[in-house]
């Protein structure tokens, strides 16, 4: 038994299409004949469907003075019910201060 396989790694909406394969083989100098044979697969579909974009929203709460809490939340839904557990990180100016729940001070 011969194996080969197509490896889809990432796997992306481009890569949605039909697929099958096709295998010669042939056999020669047996018996003094040669003899050929084409084959094909029966086919098979892919439809690679993207995830869809979940809503992100930042809300402030709290009161923007000097010494006072301050709090940011970061929401994110998910439609279509997918079920994901976000990796959120935070920034300030462009630069990472840390993920999911962080305090800072």
């Amino acid at each position: 038994v011969n194996q080969t396989t197509v490896q889809f790694y990432p796997l992306n909406t481009t890569d949605t299409g039909v697929y099958n394969c096709s295998v010669t083989v042939s056999a020669s100098g047996q018996q003094n004949v040669d003899t050929s044979i084409a084959l094909s697969s029966s086919i098979t579909s892919i439809t690679v469907k993207a995830l869809p974009a979940p809503q992100v929203t930042i809300t402030p709460s709290g009161s923007s003075i000097a010494g006072s809490s301050y709090n940011l939340t970061c929401t994110v839904m998910v439609v279509n019910g997918l079920v994901v557990v976000p990796q959120v990180m935070w920034f300030k100016n462009g630069l990472s201060v840390g993920g999911n729940n962080i305090s800072l001070g």
